[in-house]
């Protein structure tokens, strides 16, 4: 027998059937000759161990001739016919043959087993009794003893080439394996009952639905779901697999090769096949940045949770009335908690303009945890204890430092894995209890001191995602390896610093100009879907590597200062699209930065309509409107080239808070009216000095009580004597006080307006009460305020004077020690009888500046405190 593990079968008498096959990795070739035993046509006979069955024909008698052997392998000498086989040739050594090429061809042996007990099952016809009963003998693959192989393939008779009329129809579909059932075979289901579950269709998952918002109609395609690509019905599979049953019947043996063939990959790219139907997942697909529209009713339900950001407008939120206190935004109630039994427990309220609020949903500890629970067990007992306990735990100041003084809590690692790592108990109420990384953590036994600073740990960003990240598959190891390197990278200070200060990173799409340190790169980026985007900046080594650390001064571009940057960021992150941000971060490194030194001669823009307080320079609107899709409610500007213009959207601008809060809210709700009409009334006009004095302003007000432009518009405009005030914008270049802006005179002003009508006696009379006090209030101002003034200015220049004669006598009379020591004096004694004798003139320089800063300290002295003190009661009164 060759090595190769081929072998075939010729020299069979006429009325026998020829065949031969070739067997190679992963692919059996066959071939058949059909010829007539006994005149009657007869299917043709596999034999699957040939030297066997040619030993049993041999034995029984039956003549061969010389046939044409087909399908020899290549290199493979031409078989010894069986009647020109020597006697000596045992059987025994052709079975010796046999089991050393099974022993060769292991891996191809299942496949050409299997092809032969298909090619017996379809063709052995029952008037072979002798072939029958030798092969019953000799085969181990006998047709009564593959019972156990029944529930697994059980083959259907198909019709082949000739005139078989107790075979039936067998549709193709062995290429996978996974026989569907057949009406017209009920008795053949019977025996692979316990298949069943293997046979039945794959089920398309259900696809989750967002709420219909009535308000909302012409922006559906924002917020509904993207539709994912059909996927094929059980339905339309029977009916294709019955087309194929319909079809004319091909030739067996090349079905049977094909089939065979593919069997090896069948399996392992199935699975690709069905992943391939559907790509990508609606949460994973970009998305459009929030709809907003120029005017028309607020949404029903938010863009995104607001999570700790804190809300002070008007805005409708969720509660449990047990709980009022922990209110949920109306964009996580429609995510997680209107799918539920318990959305009916949940009551709608509206919070006024001016209160503070927050959702508490967004927390990783409730969302992930106690909801998912508490849903389950269908019990909100313990979800309410939980927050319950909450309301006693002072917030998380952030990365400020904390003292004995504020109550705070730690905890820290139990095993010390991270030595110093601290959490307050806020955090660890929200992103660790509950979580597998709960008993890794104790509270903190050591007591903080008074002037002990101590900060929470968790605070950053990388932090707090790394542990809601890693907890969820229980890598502690993987948690504390990824906490110490962001605990090790430097502080960003957002300054120019040699680059081999902190590890860089920087887009793989280049964009010449950007670097980002490390730490920005953890808080901002490492944890988002755009990690993959961005790679480590590998400097050169060597003397070349110190070179070039010498030389390169970089700036992260991540700075806290570059808020265009960020928000180009959050909003890519937003809209799953890393083009989004590209193109802006791409625009962006090449402009002037927006600063509070402002930009002279830049491109500028306003609101539409047009708003000389408002201008946005060219950075922050690539970077905040253009990737939101709000420079279209913006206009550019002409504004004068020769000054400095600091733009609206940095943070040293007036009213920076104000503008940022509502552009918050028009976000929120959907309608940019808010913001636009909010700038176009507040734009221009100055902040209320308060108990300061201003010069050059617009007053309303009477005589004795003026009002600035702020306090009138948001306090007095609204009031029944707001139409009959003597004064009405008048501009006044002098020096003036706003009146109304105390507590005090505003109680005073609502009384007024509620004694009666305007023009009525009680009105008129406690407006000249009102205007009687302002006389006397203006009249004590005059008298304390200034001095107050005065006096903590002239202390306050008398300290810092104080301060830099010591520095100056420090510096001197080291002056003097260096002369003595290094022996260059003149020989002779300075100063005098006042100031002392020194080797040197420094010395007595040094001793006449330390007697100055004695007297300027003088300047702290209780005779100025005490005057303060009586000045500020005498204010006190009328204030």
């Amino acid at each position: 027998m060759p090595s190769n593990g081929s072998w075939s079968c010729s020299g069979a008498p006429a009325n026998c059937t020829s065949a031969s096959f070739s067997v190679v990795p992963h692919r059996v070739a066959l071939s058949l000759e059909h010829i007539e035993i006994g005149n009657q046509p007869a299917p043709p006979q596999l034999c699957a161990q040939p030297p066997t069955i040619a030993r049993d024909l041999s034995t029984a008698g039956v003549t061969s001739q010389e046939t044409n052997p087909t399908f020899r392998a290549s290199n493979t000498p031409p078989p010894i016919p069986f009647s020109t086989r020597p006697s000596e040739y045992e059987p025994s050594q052709i079975v010796h043959q046999t089991r050393v090429t099974q022993e060769q061809s292991q891996q191809s042996h299942y496949y050409s087993s299997f092809a032969a007990e298909e090619v017996h099952q379809l063709h052995c016809a029952p008037e072979h009794e002798a072939l029958s009963r030798t092969q019953a003998t000799h085969s181990p693959f006998q047709p009564e003893g593959r019972v156990e192989h029944e529930s697994y393939f059980a083959p259907i008779p198909r019709l082949m080439p000739g005139n078989y009329a107790n075979l039936s129809p067998r549709p193709e579909h062995e290429s996978d394996f996974s026989p569907l059932p057949r009406l017209s075979h009920s008795q053949e289901m019977i025996s692979r009952t316990e298949q069943a579950p293997c046979l039945e269709s794959p089920t398309p998952p259900a696809q989750q639905t967002q709420p219909s918002l009535d308000s909302r109609a012409e922006n559906e395609a924002s917020f509904a779901p993207m539709p994912r690509p059909p996927i094929q019905s059980p339905a339309s599979h029977d009916q294709d697999l019955q087309q194929q049953a319909d079809q004319p019947p091909c030739d067996s043996m090349a079905s049977l090769s094909s089939r065979i063939t593919n069997l090896s990959v069948e399996d392992s790219t199935r699975n690709l096949v069905t992943e391939g139907r559907t790509p990508t997942t609606q949460y994973d697909a970009p998305r459009p940045p929030p709809a907003c529209r120029s005017a028309g009713p607020d949404w029903e339900t938010l863009p995104c949770c607001p999570e700790d950001r804190i809300i002070t407008y008007s805005l409708d939120w969720y509660r449990l009335p047990d709980v009022p206190e922990y209110i949920v935004c109306t964009k996580c109630y429609s995510d997680h908690i209107a799918s539920t039994h318990f959305a009916q427990r949940f009551e709608r309220y509206r919070e006024e303009e001016g209160s503070i609020s927050a959702c508490s949903f967004w927390s990783p500890r409730l969302r992930e945890v106690l909801w998912p629970q508490a849903v389950q067990s269908n019990d909100l007992t313990a979800m309410k204890e939980v927050l319950q306990h909450n309301l006693t735990v002072p917030p998380c100041k952030g990365l400020a430092w904390t003292t004995g003084g504020d109550s705070v809590r730690y905890y820290t690692m139990a095993n010390s894995d991270i030595e110093g790592f601290i959490t307050c108990e806020a955090c660890y109420e929200d992103y660790i209890a509950g979580t597998q990384f709960e008993h890794r953590f104790s509270l903190l036994q050591q007591q903080q001191g008074n002037d002990e600073k101590w900060r929470c740990d968790t605070a950053l960003p990388y932090i707090k995602g790394a542990i809601v990240k890693m907890s969820k598959n229980n890598d502690w190891s993987g948690f504390v390896e990824r906490a110490r390197v962001r605990l090790a990278a430097p502080t960003c200070e957002g300054t120019l610093t040699q680059s081999n200060r902190c590890n860089w990173y920087r887009p793989r799409r280049t964009i010449e100009g950007m670097h980002i340190c490390e730490a920005c790169y953890l808080d901002q980026v490492a944890l988002t879907q755009f990690a993959d985007k961005f790679e480590r900046h590998m400097p050169r080594q060597g003397f070349d590597g110190f070179m070039d650390s010498l030389s390169e001064m970089w700036k992260c571009t991540f700075r806290e200062e570059n808020r265009g940057m960020a928000s180009a960021l959050e909003a890519a992150i937003y809209q799953r699209n890393y083009d989004v941000f590209w193109n802006a971060a791409n625009t962006i490194i090449h402009m002037v930065p927006c600063t509070k030194h402002g930009i002279i001669r830049g491109d500028w823009w306003t609101v539409a309509g047009g708003c000389d307080g408002v201008s946005v320079c060219k950075s922050c609107y690539h970077g905040i409107l253009e990737t939101s899709d709000l420079g279209r409610f913006f206009e550019p500007a002409e504004r004068d080239p020769t000054i400095d213009i600091v733009c609206s959207f940095c943070p040293e601008s007036p009213r920076f808070g104000e503008f940022v809060n509502k552009l918050a809210e028009s976000l929120d709700k959907g309608v940019f009216s808010y913001y636009t009409d909010y700038v176009k009334i507040w734009a221009g006009v100055p902040s209320c000095p308060g108990i300061k004095s201003l010069a050059k302003a617009i007053w309303w007000g009477y005589p004795e009580a003026l009002f600035c432009q702020e306090c009138f518009l948001r306090f007095v405009s609204g009031t029944s004597l707001a139409s009959s005030l003597p004064i009405k914008g008048a501009f006044d270049e002098r020096t003036m006080i706003c009146q109304i802006w105390s507590p005090r005179m505003r109680k005073m002003w609502l009384e007024v307006c509620a004694a009666g009508p305007p023009g009525s006696a009680e009105s008129d009379k406690q407006l000249q009460d009102f205007r009687a006090f302002g006389t006397r209030r203006l009249e004590v101002y005059c008298a304390t305020v200034p001095r107050i003034e005065m006096i903590e200015g002239m202390r306050t220049i008398q300290m810092q004077q104080a301060m830099h004669q010591g520095l100056l006598s420090v510096m001197y009379r080291g002056m003097n020690s260096t002369a003595v020591l290094s022996d260059t004096t003149d020989g002779y004694w300075h100063g005098n009888s006042s100031v002392g004798w020194y080797e040197t003139e420094h010395g007595v320089t040094a001793a006449d500046m330390m007697n100055m800063r004695t007297g300027m300290a003088n300047a702290n002295s209780m005779g100025g405190w005490m005057e303060v003190a009586q000045l500020r009661t005498m204010w006190t009164e009328v204030e």
